[in-house]
């Protein structure tokens, strides 16, 4: 059985990251299994923002182009999905940020224009 510090196994619980794909990948990894596994998960965690985080940068990209009266919880569970495969494109959780702001940005520009 894989040893996978407690920490990295609470924050996997708390973000709910598919723990059977990750344990499924980690079958034929070998005696490198362990770290492999561990940074596997920490990768999936980074990687599986709640929909909460997304609030923020929508909000302030709103605000930015003039948009007035949009609600942000409607307007991002509907793109959530596509907002969170994003998320997994990028090195780290910093620029995943940055680059979702810019596309969170351009996005309200190509449906609502600017001001």
């Amino acid at each position: 059985m894989a040893k996978v510090g407690l920490e990295t196994l609470k924050r996997a619980a708390e973000t709910k990251i598919p723990f059977v794909a990750v344990l499924g990948q980690a079958a034929g990894w070998g005696e490198n299994r362990d770290p492999l596994l561990n940074r596997a998960l920490v990768l999936a965690i980074d990687n599986a923002w709640p929909a909460h985080h997304f609030d923020s940068m929508l909000d302030e990209a709103a605000i930015e182009i003039g948009i007035k009266g949009l609600d942000i919880a409607v307007y991002r569970n509907k793109r959530l999905e596509r907002w969170q495969d994003l998320v997994a494109c990028f090195h780290s959780p910093e620029e995943a940020r940055e680059g979702l702001r810019r596309a969170i940005r351009a996005e309200l520009v190509m449906v609502f224009g600017s001001a």
